[in-house]
């Protein structure tokens, strides 16, 4: 009978356990969110230095070399600020450059950047869902 009551008490404890750690996870993170909230503080700066301090690091960035021909970074990594900042002062990013940043289907955007890093603008993206709905 002992037995039975301790195997009980354990199952008891375990769903508790698995319930409020559920619960921790689903109010802890939210990348639609989070995504959001980097779109509102990149819309108040004025350069891309102001974009990484508000936003964070992008997942990716491009380097345009006309409208419509871009080379894409697959990554921003630590050395990838001090090679922006020396291109910038050689002047070798003539057409300008991109930050990619993709939270979720809807807070996707990239930021663009004219050839001295000021920003010129956000462009937010097309999610999936906007992309199939009729």
């Amino acid at each position: 009978m002992k037995a039975i009551i301790v195997v009980l008490v354990i199952l008891a404890a375990g769903a508790l356990a698995l319930n409020y750690m559920r619960g921790s996870i689903e109010e802890g993170f939210d990348p639609t969110e989070q995504g959001l909230e980097a779109l509102a503080a990149v819309e108040t700066c004025k350069t891309w230095t102001e974009v990484l301090d508000g936003a964070g690091d992008p997942k990716r960035w491009r380097a345009a070399h006309s409208e419509f021909d871009f080379d894409y970074r697959d990554e921003y990594t630590a050395d990838t600020r001090a090679e922006l900042d020396k291109k910038i002062k050689l002047n070798e990013l003539s057409s300008g450059f991109s930050f990619l940043y993709r939270y979720s289907d809807e807070a996707t955007f990239a930021v663009n950047f004219d050839r001295d890093g000021t920003k010129l603008n956000v462009q937010k993206m097309e999610s999936r869902k906007d992309l199939l709905d009729p």
